[in-house]
């Protein structure tokens, strides 16, 4: 009995411990890198929570991150065409299927979940603009 109540007590005690240690949060930003033909790099790191970073529909239209969210999409096989900045329909279906094979919400917006997995899968990659 005795032996059972220390593997009972040490148990318990590994629980307490287990969660007591703080939970590893989510990095804040993601961050990806854009190249020139040139050799420039430039790198852009932001908080994919914010709005202000979000691609599709009443949010980004045009500009870098349109054009980092194109070129992860079709570096992952969902091809929006040419990756031109310009969220359009050939972008915004290759993001719902970017979503949809990743187990997101398939609305077309590349909010916080889709930007997040976005930097997992492609986030140590450059992307090459003109």
């Amino acid at each position: 009995m005795k032996k059972a109540s220390k593997i009972i007590v040490t148990m318990a005690l590994f629980l307490v411990i287990l969660f007591s240690i703080p939970q590893t949060a989510q990095a804040a930003n993601v961050s990806f890198k854009t190249y020139t033909s040139s050799g420039s790099v430039t790198t852009y790191s932001f908080d994919p929570e914010s709005t202000s970073f979000w691609v599709g529909g009443t949010y980004l239209q045009t500009g870098v991150y349109v054009f980092i969210a194109q070129s992860v999409a079709d570096s992952c096989g969902y091809s929006p065409g040419i990756c031109d900045g310009i969220y359009g329909t050939n972008t915004k279906n290759a993001i719902k299927l970017f979503q949809s094979a990743y187990a997101l919400s398939s609305d077309g917006i590349v909010g916080t979940g889709t930007w997040r997995t976005m930097y997992t899968l492609r986030g140590s990659w450059m992307f090459l603009t003109n």
